[in-house]
């Protein structure tokens, strides 16, 4: 049964392509066919009544239960192979993934090239996630003159990262801000290593020495399909 389970999860990207395109239709009747980036058509089941949009968030969850199968079939399975009968059933990688989430202090997002995002919940949740858990190269972003939430999108290489991610990362911080009734955020982002704490400021409060802006619409849908659930 885990062998099946695996081999359905490796079809995960298809159906992140699939979903991907749905969104991209927004609330319209969901087709009955999609054309997906990689320039094949996809097949597209759904209920009656279904929007696009609703069809793809369905398959945005189904997308993220495949590929926690990925990360913790594999283990179950040659654990299974090798344990006594009457062995307990392992902690899987799974497990302990999701016990270190719920322990951080931070919301995890997982961008559509596969980036982790991290959102701060607080002033103090965005003092640790700044300046304890991020690295210097990551890249850090703000919704400009807005209190909101501080977020870091895990990237260390040296070009910038994908335009992509980097917008999905900055409408989450224009969400998770007090601008998110605004039809347009601009949203500051720099690499975590230009932000600084404000001397005697309290925490949460930083400098930020050269930044760039994007500008972005807060948008519910994105942050749900971006959830690490």
């Amino acid at each position: 049964r885990m062998r099946r389970e695996l081999a359905r999860a490796a079809d995960a990207p298809r159906v992140r392509l699939i979903a991907d395109a749905l969104m991209s239709l927004g609330d319209v009747p969901a087709p009955k066919t999609v054309r997906l980036t990689d320039d094949t058509d996809a097949d597209v089941e759904h209920n009656e009544g279904e929007s696009a949009v609703q069809v793809s968030e369905r398959l945005y969850d189904a997308v993220r239960s495949m590929e926690r199968a990925l990360v913790s079939l594999p283990g179950r399975i040659a654990a299974f192979a090798l344990a006594p009968a009457d062995a307990p059933p392992p902690t899987t990688q799974l497990g302990r993934q999701a016990e270190t989430r719920e322990s951080r202090p931070f919301r995890t997002y997982r961008s559509s090239g596969g980036l982790e995002i991290w959102v701060g919940r607080g002033a103090q949740s965005n003092d640790t996630l700044t300046f304890r858990e991020s690295s210097p190269r990551d890249v850090w972003l703000h919704a400009r003159d807005a209190a909101g939430a501080h977020v870091v999108l895990r990237w260390s290489r040296d070009e910038p990262p994908p335009s992509r991610d980097l917008e999905e990362a900055a409408v989450l911080a224009a969400w998770h801000s007090k601008s998110r009734g605004s039809s347009l955020v601009p949203v500051d982002w720099t690499r975590r290593k230009y932000v600084r704490k404000a001397k005697g400021g309290a925490p949460g409060l930083v400098l930020v020495q050269r930044s760039e802006t994007v500008f972005v619409a807060p948008d519910e849908r994105v942050e749900r399909r971006l959830r690490d659930t």
